[in-house]
């Protein structure tokens, strides 16, 4: 990816600047391109730590990839996919039986208090249809793991 291209070139020209990013400057399948590149690097996370214990949500999240086969996946990219299709999964529910276009866009734009164990969601009523507030900084390793 243009990432990757960057912090290989950038990481050349000078080893032990800082350097920051968004969490999907940094991912998962382009880690072993940049083993031993990343220490220090800093990106701006929406998510919790798929990995972390301290997280319920995320213990939760884990355990279900557990149950399916699918542990080596666990990571930032299939929690997000996770963590939608519960809110989707509750959307369908509030729908009932009259599954229409309409009334699942009222089924999600009404989940104004919705929760997932400890990670807070909440769409409003009008656009921008942002459903959480979490951010944390990650702090990554040289080998992209993260420390902080």
């Amino acid at each position: 990816t243009a990432s990757t291209a960057f912090v290989k070139a950038f990481r050349a020209l000078s080893p032990t600047t800082p350097m920051a990013g968004l969490s999907v400057s940094i991912i998962a399948s382009e880690l072993p391109k940049l083993n031993g590149l990343l220490g220090g690097v800093a990106l701006g996370q929406v998510f919790p730590d798929a990995a972390s214990p301290r997280s319920a949500m995320a213990r939760t999240y884990q355990q279900h990839m557990r149950e399916a086969g699918e542990e080596a996946r666990i990571g930032a990219s299939s929690l997000e996919g996770w963590l939608n299709a519960q809110v989707l999964i509750d959307a369908l529910r509030r729908c009932g039986g009259d599954l229409k276009r309409d009334r699942l866009r009222s089924a999600l734009a009404g989940m104004r208090k919705f929760e997932i164990q400890d990670f807070p969601l909440g769409f409003g009523a009008q656009a921008p249809y942002v459903a959480s507030s979490y951010i944390d900084l990650a702090v990554l390793n040289a080998a992209g793991k993260r420390i902080g």
